[in-house]
């Protein structure tokens, strides 16, 4: 429990307050997010220099707050604080920081918003309100009226510590925000973390007191990454060394304190379509986003490039990068030193940054491209981001990918979606959904990337502390709100479908980029702000974001993809440092409960695992001495999968089609060894005989789906038929035998 604010404290607050128009508005910026959402890329540069439309994140925000009058900004570096500098050195020589005096501190120490935020504190940097602004803040809404509504909120309200910058979204926000109507204070937050948050209970008697008889619920409600701090903040996290994160601990810390008054407030931006900003001249942006995640990032590049972030957009005069060119279909190319072949086939939502070059028969579509980017003949990039120095060859195909600076990707080699590759990697081979590659000149995995590969597997830091109360971990699902006996409860389990319009932009740009990164498409469905008043008494109320059902199901696809390239990634792991079969599963379970998938899809991914890995460790299947060796080893791993106390018939069975899939569709390196697995897996108790034949009636078994192999499931079925007959006959032994012994 937080103690309650020193006394030095609070009068240096209230003295803030009083002088808050003499004193000049400083800034703090945040350069790191202290998480790994976007490593490998964050490897090489921390989180706010990384490119976003061929502009480093960092200067927007800079832009923002020279637009919004602030004359100091403090910048908090926990990693490549030199990298910041330098940066912030070549900005002052182009003369695009005049007014603004920014400060770089090297915080190494700090592993946490907490850690930083208490660094602050120790410097005694501040001396009144302050803004305060995270690394991966992009567009922001008004700040200057941000801070204007918040002092004069202070010279009212001495206890008034902070206004979270936030806007309605089209969809679910990612959190539960209970507002007091009449004045916007925040009484309840819950950021909805995780893919298992599926409920949540609001303190009904918290909430509803005499002085608040209703309150406003917000699920609609995205933050812009823009905080209005007052004096008071950083003291409150150096008394208490539980505060982490800013959101989780320190927003839900001061709600919840029996001890503390301080109160936070929501300032909620109103969004204005793009034709009327321009038609009422407006300088300012009014819509803000953060990207604090793949999916969020992609989803701000394609709002900017569709303008609906005007003017923070690529050619008008506030975007603050290199000039560019706007054409028909929200493309922008730059004015200099570009070459598109005129067979290339450029379509809507691409950005082209100088020194690029599409070479003929390439198709782009809902993509960005840095400096000097090369795509080779016939080449696609499809809802991906190339950072600058990118060469992509003949043939290849991108998608839904994030390509680091100077990456290689050689010819016909095909990335899928959800993938992130670090800066300087060379792919020589086609890399599977959800891989994240790291660069390595010492070891290179040439089974993963070729021989001509240059890199290896990114499987993150187990150290790795990590701040992790953004938005972006949360199932941004729509939901219903019930009250009961024991409080408020948001269950997602009884989502209902509001019908609304979207006020993101027009249907042109739904249905343009369906399997991109990130599922955009759901941010731009259908949706009412999911708000109502609520006060005691009142049985239920439902709300929803629009159309629920397609949204969950984007949900569904997106955790799914997330969970398929951890679990590789964790049984790569596994298998190459020799990991025991319990901590293997332990860690295989653990992120199936972050991800909610059904176990089934465990199942699958051990499987495919097990089958690569066999073959990976006998010499391409060549050494059956070795092969045998590995599977004594590692074959368990599928019983852990298969729940004995349901009764393994049918998951068992399931095992096997997956397995007769993932040969068949692997015919070359895979089809003759599926009959030995399949009764080595037998002798070897992992499939039981109910299994095996559960899996021989099933019609499943018969199907022959292109997706899941065509004909060559068949043939695997027939060529197994000795199998089948085998153990069905050896049951049938033993039984007679068991009858036998029963009888003497």
């Amino acid at each position: 429990m937080p103690s309650k604010t020193t006394s030095k404290s609070k009068s240096s607050g209230s003295n803030a307050v009083e002088g808050a128009d003499s004193e000049p508005l400083v800034a703090v910026l945040l350069a790191d997010s202290f998480d790994s959402r976007f490593a490998p890329l964050t490897l090489s540069r921390p989180r706010c220099l990384l490119p976003f439309c061929g502009v480093p994140l960092i200067n927007f925000t800079l832009e923002r707050l020279l637009a919004a009058g602030v004359s100091k900004c403090h910048i908090l570096a926990h990693s490549y604080a030199h990298l910041v500098r330098a940066h912030i050195d070549s900005l002052r020589k182009a003369s695009a920081l005049s007014g603004l005096d920014v400060v770089v501190y090297a915080v190494p120490d700090a592993r946490s918003v907490g850690d930083a935020m208490r660094e602050l504190d120790t410097k005694e940097l501040i001396r009144g309100d302050f803004v305060l602004v995270q690394p991966d803040a992009v567009g922001a809404a008004d700040i200057g009226e941000m801070v204007r509504v918040h002092t004069e909120r202070r010279k009212t309200d001495k206890d008034a510590i902070m206004t979270i910058g936030v806007q309605s979204a089209a969809t679910a926000g990612g959190s539960v925000m209970a507002l007091r109507p009449e004045t916007s204070q925040l009484l309840h937050y819950d950021p909805l973390t995780g893919p298992s948050s599926s409920k949540t209970h609001l303190p009904y008697e918290d909430i509803f007191t005499d002085a608040t008889p209703s309150a406003e619920l917000r699920l609609d409600l995205r933050e812009t990454g823009i905080d209005i701090c007052s004096l008071d903040v950083p003291p409150l996290f150096s008394e208490n060394f539980d505060y982490q994160t800013l959101r989780r601990d320190f927003v839900v810390g001061i709600l919840t304190s029996d001890l503390l008054e301080s109160r936070i407030y929501v300032h909620e931006s109103q969004g204005t379509a793009v034709n009327e900003s321009r038609a009422n001249g407006m300088t300012h942006s009014v819509w803000g986003a953060r990207c604090n995640s793949t999916r969020a990032y992609d989803e701000a590049a394609m709002a900017v490039l569709s303008q609906r972030a005007w003017p923070t957009s690529p050619g008008s005069p506030a975007w603050p990068g290199e000039r560019l060119e706007a054409r028909q279909g929200a493309r922008y190319v730059a004015t200099r030193n570009v070459t598109v072949d005129r067979s290339a086939e450029v379509r809507d939502r691409v950005l082209i940054s100088s020194g690029c070059t599409v070479a003929a028969r390439a198709r782009l579509e809902a993509s960005t491209l840095g400096q000097g980017v090369m795509v080779g003949e016939e080449a696609t990039v499809t809802g991906s981001h190339l950072f600058e120095g990118v060469k992509l060859g003949k043939g290849c195909s991108v998608e839904a990918t994030i390509l680091g600076k100077n990456v290689r990707v050689l010819d016909g080699v095909r990335i899928a979606r959800g993938s992130l590759v670090g800066d300087d990697c060379v792919i020589g081979s086609d890399l599977k959904a959800g891989t994240r590659i790291a660069f390595s000149e010492e070891k290179a995995d040439e089974a993963l990337l070729g021989p001509k590969g240059m890199g290896r597997l990114y499987v993150g830091d187990d150290d790795e502390e990590e701040d992790s109360d953004d938005e972006a971990d949360g199932d941004e699902a729509d939901a219903t709100l019930r009250i009961g006996h024991q409080g408020i409860r948001v269950v997602e389990d009884d989502l209902s479908s509001i019908e609304g319009d979207s006020e993101l932009g027009d249907s042109s740009d739904e249905d343009s980029d369906d399997d991109d990164l990130l599922d955009a498409d759901a941010q731009e469905r259908a949706a009412n702000n999911a708000a109502a008043s609520l006060a005691p008494g009142m049985g239920s109320l439902s709300l929803g974001a629009g159309e629920a059902t397609d949204y969950e199901a984007a949900a569904a696809t997106e955790r799914l993809r997330e969970f398929e390239g951890e679990a590789r990634a964790s049984l790569h792991r596994a298998f190459e440092e020799g990991h025991t079969i319990d901590n293997a599963s332990i860690e295989l379970k653990t992120l199936r409960m972050a991800s909610n998938v059904p176990l089934s899809e465990v199942r699958r991914c051990v499987t495919e695992a097990i089958l690569e890995g066999c073959v990976a460790a006998s010499d391409g299947g060549k050494d059956a001495r070795k092969m045998g060796a590995w599977l004594d080893r590692w074959s368990a791993l599928l019983g852990q999968v298969i729940d004995d106390d349901a009764g393994d018939e049918e998951q068992g069975a399931e095992v096997i089609d997956h397995m007769q899939t993932y040969c068949s569709l692997h015919a070359e390196s895979h089809a003759a060894l599926f009959v030995p697995l399949l009764k080595k897996l037998y002798n070897d108790d992992v499939l039981s005989d109910e299994a095996i034949v559960g899996w021989w009636k099933s019609p499943a078994s018969r199907g022959t789906e292109e997706a899941k192999g065509g004909e060559g499931r068949a043939d695997l079925r027939k060529k197994a038929e000795p199998v089948v007959r085998w153990v069905v006959e050896e049951g049938e032994s033993e039984s007679e035998s068991e009858e036998e012994s029963d009888e003497e």
